[in-house]
């Protein structure tokens, strides 16, 4: 099949997004084959209650569009798990993509953790053959390159940024700054978020 575009939707709670987030962002869109990246914040789930209003995390999404990517038209951020029913499914969110974008190649990007855990997700058996990814890991976690899988390691100053290290910081009124961008960490503050 001929297909009209070449995405990447980089899925996730983003709650918050940060540096690490920021860095595989910037590392699909220094990818030549991919016309466009989505960043595309997942519905609470049933493993996994989301405490922050998607309106939240969208607008912090938009300020790291705006800080760090300069607006690039390339970036999209999307509602469109948002706007599917809860809790969020990663088969029903593929179900939907593909029949919302039938001339859209999609690859997915995530983390080595949730590559690993992949075949553990409800009705794995069902889309994991047919997924195309984009595999990201620290230094010394290797995954194997396949024509669906391109491994892309990232730099281990990102190994401590995860948004539930940046959610434990602020809770104990510690300085986040080094984990998330000054804009993200300002509309936290002024929102009493976390």
């Amino acid at each position: 099949m001929t297909y009209d575009k070449q995405v990447v939707i980089f899925g996730g709670s983003f709650n918050p997004p940060t540096l690490a987030h920021e860095a595989i962002i910037r590392a699909c869109l220094a990818l030549p084959q991919f016309d466009e990246v989505w960043v595309m914040p997942s519905g609470s789930r049933a493993d996994k209650t989301i405490l922050v209003s998607d309106e939240h995390r969208l607008q912090m999404l938009q300020l790291v569009k705006a800080a760090s990517f300069q607006d690039d038209i390339r970036l999209i951020i999307s509602d469109f798990e948002l706007q599917l029913p809860r809790p969020s499914e990663t088969r029903r969110t593929l179900a939907e993509l593909h029949s919302a974008y039938p001339t859209v190649n999609f690859w997915f990007a995530m983390g080595g953790d949730s590559y690993r855990t992949l075949p553990t997700w409800p009705g794995a058996d069902e889309f994991v053959p047919r997924l195309q990814l984009i595999v990201f890991t620290g230094p010394g976690t290797q995954v194997a390159a396949q024509d669906h899988v391109l491994p892309i390691t990232l730099p281990p100053e990102f190994d401590d940024a995860s948004s539930t290290e940046v959610r434990n910081l602020i809770a104990y009124h510690t300085s986040a700054s080094a984990l998330v961008t000054p804009a993200v960490l300002e509309y936290v503050t002024m929102q009493h978020l976390y």
